[in-house]
């Protein structure tokens, strides 16, 4: 019977959930925004990917570049080239997106995504702390529908203690042959790893995937999640097979 589950499992129609990378980003809209983050789920993306940093008082922040200076304006009292993490929240207050926008918070973006049935994915670019957790916590979003990933085990490791029933998925170049994580976010994919992975109950997605041919390919390769920053291809795509 075990045999026959597993061929069932791997000769079926399978497509992966389309997760919309920093929010989605068309027509100018700055990623890591409210607005980014609403045009995904009004595309009817799978899942939202958002990054997560801390100001220097510790609150978190969707920003994914140690700095500000790509992704917002030069305005009198915004600084651009400090850290995030050199920078107290009110300094950020004084800042806009290019798009105009203001600097989104954690607590803002969570609010958005729990009004929905999408899932949550949160990848933390510096160590998360206790309001981090406090935020997620009291998101009113269910664990199972949220995703932690991060390139940095220690940062993993953390936030499993501040919420010990999150799962998290260990960001990579490729598949590692073990990892103390739910599953894996790799950005090279070999079929034979996948399988294993899933073998043990674990799960794989691959970042970042744009052109329709290979967003039709990945669809048919039993990965689980595909980032995008084209969320719209990749559920025409996900359609083509349902």
């Amino acid at each position: 019977m075990k045999f026959i589950l597993l061929f069932a499992l791997s000769t079926g129609l399978h497509a992966a959930e389309c997760i919309a990378h920093r929010g989605d980003t068309f027509g100018g809209v700055i990623e890591n925004s409210q607005q980014s983050i609403e045009q995904a789920l009004e595309l009817g993306a799978d899942g939202v990917e958002f990054d997560i940093r801390h100001t220097l008082d510790g609150i978190p922040v969707l920003v994914h570049d140690k700095k500000l200076k790509r992704v917002a304006m030069e305005l009198p009292g915004c600084d651009l080239e400090t850290p995030i993490r050199d920078q107290l929240f009110e300094d950020l207050q004084n800042c806009r997106l290019n798009d105009g926008q203001e600097i989104s918070t954690l607590e803002e973006a969570m609010a958005i995504m729990a009004n929905t049935n999408a899932l949550v994915f949160l990848e933390l670019k510096d160590k998360p702390n206790e309001l981090t957790g406090e935020i997620i916590r009291n998101s009113g979003i269910e664990v199972t529908r949220m995703r932690f990933i991060s390139f940095k085990s220690r940062y993993l490791r953390k936030i499993k203690k501040l919420v010990p029933e999150i799962e998290s998925l260990r960001l990579s170049i490729f598949i590692p042959f073990f990892s103390f994580t739910r599953g894996m976010n790799v950005a090279a994919h070999l079929k034979i790893f996948t399988a294993i992975s899933h073998l043990f109950g674990n799960e794989v997605g691959v970042w970042t995937i744009n052109s329709l041919k290979k967003l039709q390919k990945y669809h048919g390769k039993k990965v689980d999640f595909i980032t995008t920053d084209r969320t719209d291809l990749c559920l025409e795509a996900k359609y083509e097979r349902s």
